[in-house]
Formats: C-alpha cells, sequence, structure tokens
C-alpha cells in the first residue's frame, strides 16, 4: 500500500526578493500542491468507497436463518425421542 499524500506536508513557496507574483516557479509550485491535493483526495474517496464495500457484505436473510433453525428443530424433535427411548430401554 502507498503512502497517503499529504496535502499540509507541502512547505509554503517563499519568494525571492523582486519575484513577480505567479512567476514560473511559483507556478510549478502551485501547480504541484494542487496535484497533491488532488492525489489526497482521490486516495481518501478510494479509502471511503473500500471502507463502504467492506462494510456492505451480505447479510443473512432472516427469513431463511429461520426456516433452517426451525427444520434443525423438527430434525432434533424427531431424532430425540427415539435416542432418549433407546438409552431408556438399555438402561433398565
Amino acid at each position: 500500500m502507498t503512502a497517503e499524500p499529504n496535502f499540509d506536508e507541502i512547505p509554503a513557496y517563499i519568494p525571492k526578493k523582486g519575484e513577480e507574483f505567479m512567476s514560473a516557479g511559483q507556478l510549478k509550485h502551485f501547480i504541484h500542491k494542487l496535484n497533491v491535493w488532488r492525489e489526497q483526495l482521490v486516495f481518501e474517496a478510494e479509502s471511503t468507497i473500500n471502507h463502504i464495500q467492506e462494510d456492505s457484505a451480505p447479510v443473512a436473510d432472516m427469513a431463511s436463518t429461520a426456516q433452517c433453525l426451525f427444520s434443525l428443530l423438527e430434525f432434533f424433535l424427531g431424532v430425540f425421542p427415539r435416542v432418549f427411548s433407546r438409552s431408556v430401554i438399555s438402561v433398565g
């Protein structure tokens, strides 16, 4: 995983004495800062998308879960008396 770009870590541009506003150096610095900011926003958006996708894992349908539990209950209620009666007969 790559490190998250951080817009705040880019130092401010310090113009040289007598330098015109938005000179080539200042423009280059400004464009670099904007590109890092964009990369940071894209990184955070992708991270949010991944987080949402992980949290939206399929959840079991309550009706099918209940039906499965009911089927298991029916099975055990059908099997238990036979097992219990066999153990009572063998002990007694």
